[in-house]
């Protein structure tokens, strides 16, 4: 019986560049999201759902990417340096119930994702204010404007508002991801245990 699949969260991160990346990528398609939904003076639930979901999954996919990567370059090295036999081991014991069982988020992932949804949510509503006042401010620069907005946005009411609360609905859906990650985990703990408990037990049978 194999165990269920739980999300872990991984302290080493081999793939820190393609965390990046993958991260840096859902952060521009989130802010662009989200400025758009900004533009139309729209609010929504689905908008703080998406600013968190959508890292935190580049972050978990660029981890898989990166560890399917090196399985297959495990795979060809054993493929010419083992026999047949040896290979077929080896695949038992990489794929085995006690191996890893869902996906896997690194604190590097975790952390970045974090930034991700806190500073798209911001960013975006500074980009539609500076977008308001370039229209009312025809001769002042972009830049102009847009570092003004930076330091200023939280003085304009319902920016502030906004702002507050996407950043609430947010904390909340990162705190169940916590809880879910923090639960999950420890059931694969007590799950591992029982079954090497029980394996222990049958091995023990056999010499009985």
């Amino acid at each position: 019986m194999d165990a269920p699949k739980y999300m872990t969260l991984e302290k080493k991160d081999n793939y820190k560049l393609l965390t990046f990346f993958g991260v840096f990528i859902a952060f521009i398609v989130v802010t662009f999201f989200l400025y758009m939904l900004a533009r139309k003076s729209e609010t929504s639930v689905y908008a703080p759902i998406i600013a968190v979901a959508i890292p935190f999954l580049a972050a978990i996919g660029a981890n898989y990417m990166g560890k399917k990567s090196d399985e297959k370059k495990n795979d060809n090295q054993d493929s010419w340096s083992n026999s047949d036999e040896a290979l077929t081991k080896t695949k038992k014991s990489r794929f085995s119930k006690f191996g890893p069982t869902g996906p896997d988020l690194t604190h590097f992932g975790f952390i970045l994702s974090l930034i991700s949804t806190y500073l798209s949510i911001y960013l975006s509503e500074v980009l539609n204010l500076t977008k308001i006042l370039q229209i009312t401010h025809p001769n002042d620069s972009f830049s102009a404007i847009f570092i003004d907005v930076v330091k200023n946005i939280f003085k304009a009411d319902w920016s502030r508002k906004y702002l507050i609360q996407y950043w609430l609905w947010a904390t909340f859906f990162i705190i169940i991801l916590i809880v879910t990650v923090i639960l999950g985990q420890k059931n694969l703990v007590k799950i591992k245990r029982k079954e090497q408990e029980q394996r222990e037990k049958n091995n023990t049978s056999k010499f009985n």
